[in-house]
């Protein structure tokens, strides 16, 4: 699957609960997404799409908190 397969196939299941797509490379893309939706999110990538959860990382903006994760 391409990135841009993805990102369609992302969008056509979740787009009303994604705030943002950034696609950075082929290989590379951030999805925004509200936090309430994340438990969906995830079981889909990982268990519908077989992506391999590799880590997730934090970043503190002083007035935010991000949670990364990489699959």
């Amino acid at each position: 699957m391409t990135m841009d397969e993805f990102l369609k196939n992302i969008n056509t299941r979740f787009g009303g609960n994604i705030l943002n797509v950034k696609k950075v490379s082929g290989k590379r893309a951030y999805i925004d997404i509200y936090p309430k939706d994340i438990k969906d999110f995830v079981r889909y990538i990982f268990k519908d799409l077989s992506f391999r959860f590799d880590t997730a990382s934090g970043v503190d903006d002083f007035d935010s908190l991000e949670i990364l994760y990489h699959f």
